[in-house]
């Protein structure tokens, strides 16, 4: 296996993508569903963290391209769109 590899599971209780990276410490997800249709979702994954990765889908699973992303802080995203969007946002985290 290369070096940059981390090996990941899917933790069926607590349904959280996981891995064990003994470099940097933990990769964990985070699944957020707004159900209503904004231009502004805010995120609060509280994991003290804002080294992440964003996947964001409408209602239909299309994944959708955000206007922006901000960091609010180290547990709070802020994801703005040009029209209101209901759907899903995938997090992964670097903790």
């Amino acid at each position: 296996m290369s070096s940059n590899l981390i090996p990941l599971h899917f933790d069926k209780n607590s349904g959280e993508l996981v891995a064990k990276d003994t470099r940097t410490g933990y990769v964990a997800s985070f699944l957020y569903t707004q159900n209503t249709p904004s231009l502004s979702w805010t995120i609060n994954h509280n994991s003290s963290t804002d080294d992440f990765i964003l996947q964001v889908y409408d209602t239909s699973g299309n994944q959708i391209i955000p206007n922006e992303v901000v960091v609010v802080g180290i547990n709070t995203v802020r994801v703005d769109f040009l029209v209101a969007q209901a759907g899903k946002a995938t997090i992964v985290l670097f903790i």
